[in-house]
């Protein structure tokens, strides 16, 4: 799957999970590099620092309910997720 943008874990009924990495968010957004993820409480992202060979991590800021992850690498950004903030989001 390529060219996804955005993914919406609201609409499965349930809690759902989701485990990423860099490889994975710049394959599935193949021209921003960047993804959103939509959820609820009791969803679940989990980032991981393991990537496609570079070398970084990920890190996180808050503003208007939205958490903003970047992957970075050497000062430049690789990647970026927005993850809406009632979701449970963990860097591992």
């Amino acid at each position: 799957m390529v060219g996804i943008e955005t993914i919406d874990l609201t609409n499965d009924g349930g809690d759902s999970a989701l485990t990423l990495n860099l490889t994975d968010v710049l394959n599935l957004s193949e021209t921003t590099n960047s993804l959103t993820i939509n959820g609820d409480a009791g969803d679940t992202v989990n980032l991981n620092n393991t990537s496609n060979g570079a070398t970084g991590a990920w890190t996180s800021t808050n503003a208007g309910g939205v958490d903003t992850y970047v992957f970075t690498s050497g000062g430049d950004v690789l990647a970026t997720v927005l993850i809406d903030d009632s979701v449970s989001t963990a860097v591992i």
